[in-house]
């Protein structure tokens, strides 16, 4: 029997560009999770538009933030300029308290 994958039409005619891999990569090895067509895009948008939490600053330039994933129900940390994505951040216990602090 052949080897069938399910394959996510929103995927159709979409790409990931080279220099976004580290986050992609990073993401899948700290959260086992792969982000759907537009996903990306609504991270970054969550982030310039403060609906994401800013847990930490790492530089001044380099901030840890908090982000939903909508279309996983997931949550997680990423590293951003405030503009781009560096990385996603291993989840830690230390940034969960911060967190939970910040939190309303």
């Amino acid at each position: 029997m052949p080897y069938q994958t399910s394959f996510d039409s929103r995927w159709n005619r979409a790409f990931i560009p080279k220099h976004h891999w580290h986050f992609h990569q990073r993401l899948y090895q700290h959260y086992r999770l792969v982000l759907g067509p537009g996903d990306f895009s609504r991270i970054q948008k969550d982030i310039r538009s403060g609906h994401a939490l800013l847990v930490e600053s790492r530089s001044p330039k380099r901030f840890i933030y908090f982000v939903n994933v909508r279309s996983l129900h997931e949550r997680i940390y990423v590293l951003s300029d405030g503009k781009r994505l560096i990385t996603a951040w291993p989840p830690e216990a230390r940034l969960g308290e911060i967190r939970r602090r910040l939190s309303p």
